[in-house]
């Protein structure tokens, strides 16, 4: 690509993730750090180089906790299917590596893609479930008279 390399694509990557996240945040009702801190770090995942599809299982404890601290169901599906395209990212190069399977070994390069496929549709629904979330008023389950 001449003068545009992987890590120039990243870094643009980068620079309009964490932009879109501090220009979003003036704009969203509903400021949850939990739910930000995941987008954020899942796009990161999603979108830089040298970032492995197995390695963003870190991010799930944060919608995690989003999703029991807010009880919402949309949030709770962002974080099982973000775990099971985990673990499927864990399990595919596993069974690769350490078995002798004729199946795997031929069609590895196609069951990628597939996965890669199918991890930036999770990307896409878990993005816009999180920030249709965000764009929400917050519930306050507080009940009148300060307590």
């Amino acid at each position: 690509l001449g003068p545009i390399t992987y890590n120039t694509v990243s870094l643009g990557f980068t620079v309009l993730i964490v932009l879109g996240l501090l220009i979003s945040y003036f704009f969203i009702k509903n400021r949850n750090m939990w739910v930000l801190s995941f987008v954020f770090m899942n796009s990161l995942f999603m979108f830089m180089r040298r970032m492995h599809e197995r390695y963003p299982f870190v991010v799930l404890i944060f919608i995690l906790y989003a999703a029991v601290k807010e009880k919402h169901r949309g949030l709770f599906w962002c974080f099982a299917l973000t775990s099971v395209t985990t673990l499927f990212n864990h399990i595919l190069p596993m069974f690769h590596w350490n078995t002798s399977d004729w199946f795997i070994d031929y069609y590895y390069g196609q069951m990628l893609v597939v996965l890669s496929a199918i991890n930036f549709a999770v990307y896409v629904l878990t993005t816009y479930i999180s920030v249709k979330f965000l764009m929400t008023e917050p519930c306050s389950d507080k009940k009148e008279g300060g307590e």
